[in-house]
């Protein structure tokens, strides 16, 4: 008889199997951040001092780098809230 699998969360996102690329241009930050996605399980992270080196890691253009970490910037300011709220 098969095992039912757990129910997932629909929000749940598996970090294992996520690369994740973190962007800050202080490097002791940029090592504080990596031991945190760390602790969320994530197994590999691509770390970046700037959105210039971000944009030759995945091989997109300038511009388009920036575009990317301003969503990215924003939506995670929607997901957090604001700083005044917490």
């Amino acid at each position: 008889m098969a095992k039912a699998r757990p129910k997932q969360d629909e929000d749940t996102i598996n970090l294992a199997d996520a690369t994740v690329m973190l962007l800050e241009s202080s490097q002791h930050a940029l090592d504080v951040l990596s031991q945190i996605i760390f602790g969320f399980g994530v197994r590999e992270v691509v770390r970046c001092l700037s959105v210039e080196e971000a944009a030759a890691a995945l091989g997109l253009s300038r511009s388009t780098a920036y575009e990317h970490w301003a969503f990215g910037r924003a939506w995670l300011g929607h997901v957090l809230g604001p700083a005044d709220e917490k």
